[in-house]
């Protein structure tokens, strides 16, 4: 498939999924699929399966290819399906080829945790990409973004199509959508999701956005991105107050219930979210009920 082809099928709203556990600390295979079909009935088209919204580094190797294979099979070509690859050079690889094995057409990369050099970095990313021929997003997180020269570098790679900013430097992504946008898809991250900072990088060529919350509320970042891609900015604005409130929750005690507000809020409207996996802890109930009084107010609760 040609670049621009590739690139087309990333723009729009990237679901990032939770990964629901029982009370037995199993994934919820059946509630993963009943999450994804939701979604899919919902109109979400983009999903990634077993991400950071997904607790990828509280899954095992075997677990994420469990989840990642779970909703390429069950999406049957319906949904574009990106798998989180990343931990090791090694599982990164290994990981990168199952989803490939699998009929995947695209790998996210995540950044490696440990401090690297450019050409340290580069290296990294271009042992992954060589093993496969699906298109590939590079993620840039605070603390282990790329540089400018190393993504200008694999820019050159034709299945190198889009990469993810989660590093909040609207003058790093300005310079990149300026320079590298005929090649490269610009998407918008967001610690706590990308619904906050869309509409700023919208207007410097993003045209898709990450979101956790769109697994509960799906009709509320779909109707964001079509108002940013005509334009539309005091919609935006209006679909973004709307979803404000979950957002600085998600944001509270040092960002720690980014995750476990998004898993509390399906189990609680009949979806299946479960509790989360240690380091991460469930809600206090001071946020439980600031979370269930939000949902009351966007209708969804009665």
């Amino acid at each position: 498939m040609k670049r621009k082809d590739l690139i087309n099928k990333l723009i729009g709203v990237h679901a990032y999924l939770v990964t629901p556990f029982t009370q037995k600390d199993e994934i919820d295979m059946e509630g993963l699929i009943e999450n994804t079909r939701f979604l899919k009935k919902k109109g979400v088209s983009i999903v990634v399966p077993g991400g950071g919204t997904g607790e990828f580094d509280s899954l095992t190797q075997q677990e994420r290819k469990r989840v990642i294979s779970t909703v390429i099979e069950d999406s049957r070509g319906e949904m574009v399906v990106i798998s989180p690859v990343g931990v090791s050079l090694k599982d990164a690889i290994e990981l990168a080829q199952y989803a490939e094995e699998k009929k995947g057409e695209f790998l996210i990369i995540r950044p490696p945790k440990m401090p690297a050099q450019d050409h340290g970095l580069f290296e990294y990313y271009i042992r992954i990409i060589k093993q496969v021929s699906l298109g590939v997003i590079i993620h840039r997180l605070p603390g282990a973004a790329a540089s400018f020269d190393v993504i200008q570098r694999l820019a050159n790679i034709e299945n190198v199509v889009a990469v993810k900013d989660e590093a909040e430097d609207v003058h790093w992504f300005r310079k990149m959508a300026d320079v590298l946008g005929d090649r490269i898809l610009p998407i918008c991250g967001g610690v706590a999701g990308g619904e906050l900072d869309a509409p700023y990088y919208y207007m410097l060529g993003a045209r898709g956005f990450s979101s956790g919350v769109v697994n509960f509320i799906p009709e509320l970042p779909l109707r964001l991105h079509e108002a940013l891609m005509r334009g539309d900015y005091d919609t935006a604005h209006e679909i973004q107050k709307k979803l404000e409130p979950i957002q600085e929750l998600r944001s509270r005690r040092g960002r720690s219930n980014s995750i476990p507000v998004i898993k509390e809020a399906l189990d609680l409207l009949g979806l299946r979210g479960g509790p989360v996996r240690p380091p991460l802890s469930s809600l206090v109930p001071e946020d439980k009920k600031d979370l269930r009084e939000i949902l009351e107010k966007l209708g969804l609760l009665q």
